[in-house]
């Protein structure tokens, strides 16, 4: 039997097609491995290709267990937590809307989170090595419709234009959406691999799509934070020996410009800007103006009263302040006490644990970065959502997975979990996006 034929009958075993190609180039690098040895030892070219075939095995046996290994996987464990968690804050919130009569129960709330559910699944079947393969033009698509969004459409909330009306109704939460472009911007470093320093600006220039789309909206927090998130996937693509860079340099650098660049823009605002500019800085630095102080100091007091088990009387006094704002989290505590929040609150955290565990494990490098984008997402507006709900910092959007209403929050969160169980799904499957063929000047 030559190595065309035992492929051939192997290939039949394969149920999930779109593993052959893979499948086959590790049995035939491994075929090649033997053939060498054995011309080494003085066996003819025929000889050599027939004994390296004979080695391999029965050519069924083997494709059975091919077959049970290179086919998509579900995390069902995982997967039936999420749903479970989405059902919890679903009941949470009509539960609390019954007994306080706060008004934080939107009537189509369950809507949303049947939809980020089914958006969940709807993109875990979808495999995520073509979602990073189109990567950079994914970016510019979604830059172009938020940015054609905000001027055509964009209503200006607060002083920031943060949604986008379709006539007259606001459906889109720009605010919310700029998270998409996270574990766009992993896949995008991954293409640049054995790059230089020139990768360095190549980086901050995938970082503006996002950066440029949020100062539009009046966002100066949330551009800072989304630069924070980039430049962690990015210092995580470095630890990786992706580029060619001295990394403790680069670390020092991202690092001091994280510190630095918040300090000099406070500087720039301080010394130039206009007077309600002025203002609004101030309130955002401790100690804190009234007017923020006035909104924090009801959220501590209701973490600072909440019994361990059931309601506090005392806990609930000055939510009605509140009323249907994303403050899920202090509801739970005052109306169902501490340990039900705890353990809300560390199931989302368990799932997110084993999604980021998983993600750094992943054999697979676009994966890897296009996951960690996901959960860094995911894991940092869990923390700023609880930081914000227990008054311990000044309360900007209300996204948090799980947590959070609306429906861009919903389709949000259920793009980046359905991503990071298409990783889990493909994990055996997927090849490796293939590299650029431009010059490596080019972005």
């Amino acid at each position: 039997m030559d190595k065309k034929e035992y492929l051939e009958i192997l290939a039949e075993q394969i149920r999930y097609k779109k593993a052959l190609p893979m499948i086959e180039k590790e049995l035939e690098d491994h075929m090649e491995d033997q053939k060498k040895d054995f011309l080494a030892s003085g066996m003819t070219e025929k000889e050599a290709e027939a004994a390296a075939v004979m080695e391999m095995g029965d050519p069924v046996s083997v494709g059975v267990d091919m077959d049970r290994i290179h086919r998509p996987k579900m995390a069902w464990g995982l997967i039936l937590l999420t749903g479970a968690l989405y059902l919890a804050g679903m009941i949470f919130r009509y539960l609390l809307y019954d007994r306080s009569g706060l008004g934080i129960y939107i009537a189509n709330s369950w809507v949303y989170y049947v939809l980020a559910f089914v958006v969940m699944i709807g993109v875990c079947y979808v495999d995520y090595s073509r979602i990073g393969e189109k990567a950079r033009e994914l970016t510019v698509g979604l830059f172009l419709i938020l940015m054609a969004g905000i001027w055509f459409g964009g209503t200006v909330v607060n002083g920031s234009v943060g949604w986008i009306s379709v006539g007259g109704m606001m459906i889109l939460n720009v605010r919310v959406l700029v998270y998409l472009f996270l574990p766009l911007y992993g896949a995008i470093l991954y293409r640049y691999r054995g790059q230089g320093y020139e990768v360095i600006w190549k980086a901050i220039v995938w970082m503006l799509p996002a950066v440029v789309v949020v100062f539009y909206a009046n966002s100066l927090m949330l551009a800072l934070l989304l630069c924070v998130f980039s430049m962690v996937i990015f210092l995580y693509a470095v630890s990786c020996d992706w580029f060619r860079v001295k990394k403790k340099r680069v670390y020092f650098g991202t690092v001091s410009a994280v510190l630095i660049l918040p300090v000099l823009y406070a500087g720039m605002v301080w010394k130039f800007g206009a007077l309600y500019q002025k203002e609004r800085l101030q309130m955002l630095l401790p100690p804190y103006g009234e007017e923020i102080s006035a909104v924090m100091e009801p959220l501590r007091s209701a973490a600072a009263n909440s019994h361990m088990v059931g309601s506090s009387a005392q806990a609930m006094k000055g939510l009605e302040m509140y009323g249907d704002r994303d403050f899920l989290f202090t509801y739970i505590l005052s109306f169902c006490g501490i340990l039900t929040a705890v353990l809300f609150i560390s199931l989302i955290a368990v799932l997110l644990f084993y999604l980021l565990k998983h993600t750094l494990r992943q054999r697979n490098q676009a994966g890897r970065i296009m996951g960690l984008g996901c959960t860094v997402v995911l894991v940092g507006r869990l923390v700023i959502y609880l930081l914000g709900n227990l008054g311990l910092q000044p309360y900007g959007d209300g996204y948090c997975p799980f947590l959070s209403t609306g429906g861009s929050s919903a389709v949000v969160t259920g793009i980046l979990l359905g991503l990071l169980f298409s990783i889990y799904r493909y994990q055996n499957i997927a090849k490796e996006p293939k590299k650029s063929r431009t010059k490596q000047i080019c972005l």
